[in-house]
Protein backbone atom coordinates (compact mmCIF):
# COMPACT_ATOMS: atom_id res chain seq x y z
CA UNK A 1 0.00 0.00 0.00
CA UNK A 2 1.16 3.35 -0.95
CA UNK A 3 -0.33 6.72 0.54
CA UNK A 4 0.80 10.16 -1.25
CA UNK A 5 0.76 12.91 -0.77
CA UNK A 6 1.91 12.44 2.81
CA UNK A 7 1.48 15.78 4.20
CA UNK A 8 -1.82 15.82 2.94
CA UNK A 9 -3.78 18.44 2.58
CA UNK A 10 -7.42 18.32 1.74
CA UNK A 11 -7.18 14.52 0.63
CA UNK A 12 -4.96 11.88 -0.19
CA UNK A 13 -4.60 8.50 -2.16
CA UNK A 14 -3.78 5.16 -1.60
CA UNK A 15 -2.47 3.04 -4.53
CA UNK A 16 -1.53 -0.58 -4.27
CA UNK A 17 -4.36 -2.46 -3.30
CA UNK A 18 -5.91 -4.93 -5.52
CA UNK A 19 -7.98 -3.51 -8.49
CA UNK A 20 -11.81 -4.17 -7.41
CA UNK A 21 -11.48 -5.03 -4.22
CA UNK A 22 -13.96 -4.82 -1.41
CA UNK A 23 -12.63 -2.36 1.53
CA UNK A 24 -13.16 -0.95 4.80
CA UNK A 25 -10.95 1.94 5.75
CA UNK A 26 -10.67 3.71 9.38
CA UNK A 27 -8.27 6.68 10.45
CA UNK A 28 -7.42 6.71 14.27
CA UNK A 29 -5.63 9.35 15.97
CA UNK A 30 -1.85 8.19 17.09
CA UNK A 31 -3.55 7.49 20.89
CA UNK A 32 -5.68 4.72 18.86
CA UNK A 33 -9.18 6.46 19.07
CA UNK A 34 -11.07 6.62 15.43
CA UNK A 35 -11.33 9.46 14.16
CA UNK A 36 -14.85 9.41 12.58
CA UNK A 37 -13.79 8.95 8.90
CA UNK A 38 -14.68 5.66 7.49
CA UNK A 39 -14.70 4.79 3.89
CA UNK A 40 -16.43 1.30 2.48
CA UNK A 41 -16.19 0.33 -1.22
CA UNK A 42 -14.91 -1.54 -4.33
CA UNK A 43 -12.78 0.46 -5.61
CA UNK A 44 -10.34 -0.11 -8.38
CA UNK A 45 -6.19 0.07 -7.75
CA UNK A 46 -6.35 3.82 -6.61
CA UNK A 47 -8.53 4.98 -3.39
CA UNK A 48 -9.17 8.59 -2.66
CA UNK A 49 -9.87 9.47 0.36
CA UNK A 50 -10.88 13.24 1.76
CA UNK A 51 -8.95 13.92 4.84
CA UNK A 52 -10.24 18.00 5.06
CA UNK A 53 -12.67 17.65 8.42
CA UNK A 54 -9.41 16.54 10.25
CA UNK A 55 -7.15 18.34 12.53
CA UNK A 56 -3.71 18.90 11.51
CA UNK A 57 -1.28 15.68 13.07
CA UNK A 58 -0.57 12.42 12.83
CA UNK A 59 -3.17 9.72 12.34
CA UNK A 60 -2.93 6.14 11.75
CA UNK A 61 -4.66 4.45 8.44
CA UNK A 62 -5.86 0.51 8.48
CA UNK A 63 -7.22 -0.61 5.30
CA UNK A 64 -8.64 -3.79 5.21
CA UNK A 65 -9.50 -6.28 2.27
CA UNK A 66 -10.51 -9.25 1.57
CA UNK A 67 -6.67 -10.78 1.12
CA UNK A 68 -5.14 -8.53 3.81
CA UNK A 69 -4.66 -5.75 6.21
CA UNK A 70 -2.85 -2.47 5.38
CA UNK A 71 -1.81 0.20 8.02
CA UNK A 72 0.14 3.08 7.47
CA UNK A 73 0.73 6.70 9.21
CA UNK A 74 0.02 10.32 7.52
CA UNK A 75 0.21 13.70 8.59
CA UNK A 76 -2.62 16.57 7.79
Amino acid sequence: MRLYPNPALNQFRIAGIPEGSAYSLQVYSLHGLPVGLTQQSIAGANIVVDCSALAAGYYCIVLKTDQATYQSVFQK
